[in-house]
């Protein structure tokens, strides 16, 4: 659940109608401050010394003296608590609640909440496949088609670009089409498509492989500024040597030799065992 926290936040604080703010309760019990502070999400603010005992009166404040951790609470433009939660309560659909409340209060908020959502999705479609079996072998290649929708209530989005990054020694082993992605300006509302097509070479090791697809939009919040957004697509697929519908694996034992033959005169060889 603390994931699904820390998602939530980087998620979040990029909306500037939204501030996120920690309280720790159990500092040096089990971990010191500094430990603390290397987990979670940078640029949250941490709250150590809010001792009366401290950060324990926030915890009264929003969730009683019933002592659950971790505590949840969300206080609306008005300074009025909206929604508060303690414990594990709300999992596995916590997150979810949780964002259908912030869009909520943006919503109550009407042309005071400036911000835009990038919804992204994406498919991958074979395109350089040398045997036709749909396996990314290596000196393959791929089509990434990608999806965006600005599903902001009422702020347009612009510059919206998609910059490929990828993982440690890992950017040889691949040819893309284009080095960025241009999706031009996307509406509140509407949505834009774009692909791309990535070759694996001869020589790329066989595995896992993640390429990510940093998105990155513009927009104008109510005083005129112009502020970024961004958002990161995860792209992941498996470069091997097998082919379709390999490996095959056997209930039982087999004691037989195997044998290749075209038994039916079809340009397909069968595999007799």
């Amino acid at each position: 659940m603390l994931s699904s926290i820390d998602n939530l936040a980087l998620e979040w604080m990029q909306n500037e109608h939204v501030v996120i703010v920690t309280a720790l309760y159990d500092v040096d019990n089990p971990m010191p401050c500094n430990q603390w502070g290397e987990l979670g999400v940078q640029d949250v603010p941490i709250i150590i010394d809010d001792y009366n005992g401290a950060a324990f009166n926030m915890f009264g404040w929003f969730q009683g003296n019933s002592g659950y951790f971790p505590s949840t609470a969300i206080i609306n433009h008005q300074m009025e608590v909206a929604y508060k939660d303690v414990g594990y309560s709300g999992y596995p659909d916590w997150d979810n609640n949780i964002n259908n409340v912030i869009e909520g209060l943006l919503d109550d908020m009407g042309d005071l909440a400036v911000y835009i959502i990038i919804e992204a999705s994406y498919s991958i479609f074979t395109s350089v496949d040398s045997d036709g079996d749909g396996v990314i072998n290596p000196g393959d290649g791929f089509i990434v088609s990608y999806d965006l929708e600005n599903t902001s209530p009422h702020t347009d989005s612009y510059d919206v670009t998609g910059n490929f990054i990828f993982n440690e020694n890992e950017e040889e082993y691949f040819e893309l089409s284009m080095n960025a992605i241009d999706f031009g300006n996307i509406p509140f509302g509407e949505s834009a498509n774009q692909s791309v097509e990535i070759i694996t070479t001869q020589d790329i090791p066989m595995g896992s492989y993640d390429i990510t697809t940093q998105i990155n939009a513009k927009y104008t919040n109510i005083l005129g500024e112009e502020i970024e957004y961004k958002k990161d697509i995860v792209i992941s697929f498996e470069v091997s040597i097998n082919q379709y519908g390999f490996p095959y694996f056997l209930t039982n034992q087999s004691r037989a030799s195997l044998l290749l033959l075209d038994i039916d005169n079809n340009g397909t060889n069968e595999i007799i065992f």
